[in-house]
């Protein structure tokens, strides 16, 4: 999990003091089998219970309350209240109905405080997506999925049913759900005996300091991902998270190397920090262990082939498990959050290490390993003379030897030699997945499965300069612990992504005044998100509402990511929301994150991962989706519908931001709720203020394309740009309102 890089606040939440107690009895099984719902169950509050209240689809209804349950008193005397808690229900809410629909059971105490006691929803399948007859026409659709790969550990069959009942009616050829596991391919190892080879077995009983080593064993995920029909994405992770759980040199790896300094980052005055001095950081873990970081440089040989070997010993399992089983196979994600340390937020700098250095005066240079012929001459920097880089520094350096990279001070980021230190700090990170990805690759896993995982975050303040995006961009005014978009893509597979908070939400600045999803297109059109939550770290106690999941998600689903892995399965449930212990960023079960993709999935299964859709809101909400009225068009959001008054007998419509492949035709699908039979249809490719206008249809009546279920089909020829927003011009007098648009590549 990343730490964002320029820290934060944490608060205290504001809590509930005496949160409600309660239990639903019935429908034992958690759902319905139809419209038809009944309810008992049974409520307290130390403060008082007022109401039990059930919420369908955004509508509350009351419960009867103050029902007898000697029951309840009997086996919780303590509970005030227990001999009159209990609650029934009552409705036929089959009207109401609208695909993945759920129902929330909640108490309300004397002061108005609620407690979330439940979550139900209904078995069965849910209604098939308008795409059915499309999909069947155009049967590539399916060969281009979206995973959603719910990150969790310490995999069990238990989980894995659970899991099943989430999720198994919501299984598509379109949309699959997974889960996302971590190895610690450089932690579950055979031991200091057998010289720490990789340990597909590792018993995961194994504690050191109270703690387990790991909660997952490479054989054992395999094989229960196999019982149970269940796609994996495995997190290979043997970078620094792998080994925050506790020091165990006897068994780790990381720790092991990590004994020698010359294995591990050093800071300004070159000292290497032990493993545990940085205290109560945030994280999947408690107190992670983050302070000693192993470094990226070349000349660290030993820690280059222990993590080459060890990586292989896991990929080769894993490349046999996905010649056998590829349907349960995603990928392959890499070491989470490479990173020159940053958790010192700015009061230390890395990596000053001697053989780091020495390589920051090769890459310099062009000699060493950077020499023509040499392993990484293609990645070296323009060589520059001593001379060069005497004036670069302000200093008169006699040789090679001298050059030492520049200590931040004043005004750093205006430095152009800091500038230069920070570009070679971004390219060993480069170079580190780059590694990694060949390595993997070399053991027999596809590029197309392998991808890495780095943390993208936003600073602190306006002031914060944006996120790098190039390996080469100037230096920044904070710790940007050699992060670039453009280090994260691997040599060998595709850029991972991890987002929270603002990023996830796509909504951090960018050095290249355009957003983060879009920027990460640039570099790899098939991108995956390898960590992903709405919550923001700074804030644990802050979750999302339904409209602000729905922006997010949407925009994920429209920009081309292969999967998405929210955290976490086996983090903190959204019914304890508000509650002590609560982490808003490792909760997606039952949170409007979880339910928001849950509606997407019923609307989008059966279109192609790289298809766009603007449904204009779902079950909850109403929404332009970044549709905006020109030439005098007014765009207003309707129930789940846009409406569209024409501006001079014309609605003329621009879409938000599209990332398509160049030249790839379209199929764009309108679904009008009341059409016109004599409306008629023009279609530009434009530019973001509708000033350049490429002609992509000529006007054209409706009634001459092909009609469906999905609504009027109108085939596009491709954008030569990438990047392009569609304008859509119907003529017409009277308002428009259209219940979605829709592209997928024909």
């Amino acid at each position: 999990m990343i730490l964002a890089l320029l820290g934060g606040c944490s608060q205290e939440p504001a809590l509930d003091a005496h949160p409600g107690i309660g239990f639903v009895d019935q429908p034992v099984s958690g759902t319905f089998a139809d419209g038809q719902v009944n309810l008992v169950g049974w409520a307290t509050d130390q403060d008082g219970l007022q109401a039990v209240e059930i919420v369908f689809n955004g509508q509350v209804f009351s419960a009867e309350i103050g029902l007898e349950r000697n029951d309840v008193a009997a086996a919780r005397p303590e509970l005030k209240g227990a001999a009159n808690s209990g609650f029934r229900f009552s409705a036929d809410l089959t009207q109401g109905r609208m695909g993945n629909d759920g129902i929330e059971v909640r108490s309300v105490d004397s002061q108005g405080h609620r407690t979330r006691l439940a979550n139900l929803g209904f078995s069965g399948k849910p209604p098939v997506a308008p795409w059915r007859a499309l999909a069947e026409r155009y049967p590539q659709w399916a060969e281009d999925p979206f995973f959603l790969a719910v990150g969790t550990s310490g995999l069990t069959p238990a989980q894995l049913q659970e899991f099943d009942s989430v999720y198994g009616d919501l299984q598509g050829p379109t949309i699959r759900f997974g889960l996302r596991v971590p190895i610690l391919y450089m932690r579950t190892t055979k031991g200091q005996a057998e010289d720490w080879v990789f340990d597909p077995d590792f018993d995961v009983a194994i504690t050191e300091d109270g703690k387990t080593l790991a909660e997952d064993s490479l054989n054992s995920v395999l094989k229960l991902a196999v019982e149970h029909r269940t796609p994996i994405l495995l997190t290979l992770n043997g970078g620094v998270w792998a080994d925050a759980r506790a020091t165990a040199p006897a068994w780790d790896l990381n720790d092991h190397l990590e004994q020698d300094p010359a294995n591990c980052q050093w800071n300004t005055e070159g000292r290497v920090f032990d493993d545990d001095h940085l205290k109560n950081l945030p994280g999947s873990e408690g107190s992670p262990e983050l302070a000693n970081s192993l470094t990226f440089n070349y000349h660290a040989g030993a820690v280059r082939a222990y993590k080459k070997r060890n990586l292989q010993e896991a990929v080769r399992i894993i490349q046999r498990f996905a010649e056998q089983h590829p349907e349960l196979f995603i990928g392959i994600n890499l070491d989470p959050d490479v990173y020159m340390n940053p958790f010192f937020l700015g009061k230390e700098w890395f990596d000053y290490n001697p053989g780091t250095v020495r390589q920051f005066r090769e890459w310099l240079s062009a000699t060493g390993p950077y020499a023509d012929g040499e392993p990484l001459a293609a990645h070296r920097h323009a060589p520059l003379s001593l001379e060069q880089v005497s004036d670069l520094a302000g200093q008169d350096f006699e040789g090679w030897q001298q050059v030492t990279p520049p200590i931040p001070g004043f005004r750093y980021w205006n430095d152009p030699w800091f500038t230069v230190w920070e570009q070679f700090r971004r390219h060993l990170v480069d170079m580190h997945y780059d590694d990694l990805s060949r390595w993997v690759a070399e053991a027999g896993i596809a590029q197309s499965k392998i991808f890495s995982s780095q943390g993208f975050t936003s600073g602190a303040g306006p002031s914060v300069l944006p996120l790098p995006v190039h390996v080469l961009s100037q230096a920044k005014n904070y710790d940007t612990a050699g992060v670039s978009i453009e280090g994260a893509k691997p040599s060998h597979g595709h850029l991972g992504a991890i987002v929270y908070g603002e990023a996830a939400k796509n909504l951090i600045a960018m050095e290249n005044d355009r957003n983060l999803f879009s920027t990460l297109q640039d570099f790899d059109r098939d991108w995956g998100i390898s960590e992903f939550n709405l919550a923001a770290i700074e804030h644990p106690e802050a979750m999302v509402d339904y409209d602000v999941a729905y922006r997010a998600l949407l925009l994920i689903s429209n920009n081309n990511a292969r999967f998405l892995s929210p955290m976490a399965w086996n983090g903190s449930n959204g019914i304890f929301e508000g509650q002590p212990g609560y982490v808003g960023y490792t909760s997606w079960r039952n949170t409007s994150q979880e339910a928001v993709f849950k509606d997407l999935t019923v609307l989008r299964q059966g279109l192609p991962r790289s298809a766009k859709l603007w449904p204009f809101g779902l079950r909850l909400n109403s929404a332009t989706d970044g549709w905006v009225g020109v030439d005098g068009s007014q765009v207003v959001a309707a129930q789940r519908a846009l409406r569209v008054e024409p501006g001079n007998a014309v609605a003329t419509l621009l879409s938000p931001e599209i990332v398509l492949d160049a030249g790839k035709p379209q199929l764009l699908l309108v679904k009008f709720s009341e059409p016109q039979a004599d409306m008629q249809i023009e279609a530009f490719w434009a530019d973001e203020a509708a000033e350049h206008r490429e002609p992509l249809l000529k006007q054209t009546a409706l009634k001459d394309f092909q009609q469906g279920e999905a609504g009027v089909e109108i085939p596009l020829q491709g954008s030569s740009n990438r990047k392009r927003h569609l304008l859509l011009r119907f003529v017409s007098s009277t308002p428009l309102q259209i219940e979605h648009i829709a592209l997928a590549p024909l």
